[in-house]
């Protein structure tokens, strides 16, 4: 349940609370408490969204509005010009809501809580996991047309919001330093868990993985271009009857980042058919058809995103990006729960299995995996 007057009073610093008629909290993401306002005006119906930020996860709320706004008037003046070229496609915009009486400000501050408002894009649907190949088509087909919507907003445009987002050598080394700990020898369930022993046992080599796409970005080798950072499946919308891409939201992370680190967060995603949040993590596989069918659509989408260095690292990337997830969920358990929401005090540690079953099954595929990779590449 939760507090109705309390929602209703900060809506209303959105629309007239005259306006106003119905108030539902929807349980999604890990960050972020969420609700959706219908308001009605002159016989028509507008829904949006209202969200009380966590500045745990994300301090900086008024950098992330105006990079948030950047985008999504960059977008819609961008789809001005080029819907000619793609004359079927609905994409929506989830454009950020002024503050009554202050044009210039997205950000509610209420008694030390910090809340903004958006539209909200209906009809639509989303997914937490995969449900069809042509799914996986438009999943890759959704992130292909994002990062070609964004990739022409200067790099220097962007306020960063944060330390940088996918930064697997960090994560990496914290855990290792965690591991060495007296707390940490002492738990007994998690340092007998063979999942568990296994990643930790190979953090040495996955290090030298990381440090690799890390002295190739600072060498240039690969480049920083405009990325979502977070583009799960469920932060894609679709239409409801064909699965046409409608639009990727949660814009919180959008910042400057690599499209190979994207790719994999998204591979990361669509191909766990069990879902993030499964207790079944023994039996969590990536699934290769998903994989490959979701970057072949990402690649056909055009013109050419991905430079031949983007595919010589992509294979690496897959692998690191649930590695870092999992140590970032690990670490988080570890730490009491601080960052991301739980429903169960072991949620954290069984989503962080998840993760690194993940990164098993990726290494027992990764020969027909990169051989896929090169073929897309020539």
């Amino acid at each position: 349940m939760f507090d109705y007057n309390h929602i209703f009073d900060i809506a209303s610093n959105y629309v007239e609370q005259s306006t106003i008629d119905k108030i539902n909290f929807i349980d999604i993401g890990n960050i972020n408490d969420t609700y959706v306002i219908s308001s009605i005006s002159k016989g028509r119906n507008f829904k949006f969204v209202i969200q009380k930020l966590n500045t745990l996860a994300h301090p900086n709320v008024y950098d992330i509005a105006h990079n948030i706004d950047l985008v999504t008037h960059h977008i819609s003046n961008k789809l001005n010009f080029i819907r000619s070229e793609y004359p079927n496609l609905d994409w929506r915009i989830p454009f950020l809501l002024p503050l009554l009486g202050n044009k210039q400000n997205y950000i509610l501050e209420c008694n030390s809580t910090y809340w903004r408002a958006m539209h909200y894009i209906y009809p639509s649907i989303s997914y937490n996991r995969t449900i069809s190949l042509l799914h996986a088509s438009r999943i890759g087909q959704t992130l292909g047309l994002f990062h070609q919507f964004i990739s022409d907003i200067p790099i220097s445009s962007f306020i960063c919001t944060q330390e940088p987002l996918h930064s697997c050598s960090k994560y990496i080394k914290s855990t290792i330093d965690i591991v060495k700990s007296p707390n940490y020898k002492s738990n007994c369930n998690i340092i007998s868990n063979s999942i568990i022993k296994n990643i930790i046992g190979n953090l040495p080599r996955y290090l030298s993985m990381s440090t690799s796409i890390d002295r190739a970005l600072s060498s240039k080798i690969l480049k920083n271009k405009p990325v979502h950072l977070d583009p799960k499946i469920n932060n894609m919308l679709f239409t409801k009857e064909s699965l046409n891409p409608l639009s990727i939201i949660d814009l919180d992370t959008v910042n400057p980042g690599l499209l190979i680190y994207d790719i994999a967060d998204c591979c990361r995603s669509a191909c766990n058919l069990k879902g993030e949040d499964t207790h079944d993590y023994i039996n969590v596989t990536f699934d290769y058809d998903i994989f490959r069918h979701l970057l072949r659509s990402y690649i056909d989408v055009g013109p050419p995103q991905l430079e031949d260095q983007d595919y010589t690292f992509l294979p690496t990337s897959l692998q690191l990006i649930p590695l870092e997830l999992g140590l970032r969920f690990f670490i988080d358990y570890l730490h009491g729960n601080r960052y991301f929401k739980i429903s169960y005090p072991d949620q954290n540690l069984i989503r962080a299995m998840v993760q690194f079953s993940l990164v098993r099954s990726l290494e027992d595929q990764m020969r027909s995996i990169t051989k896929t990779i090169e073929s897309f590449a020539k």
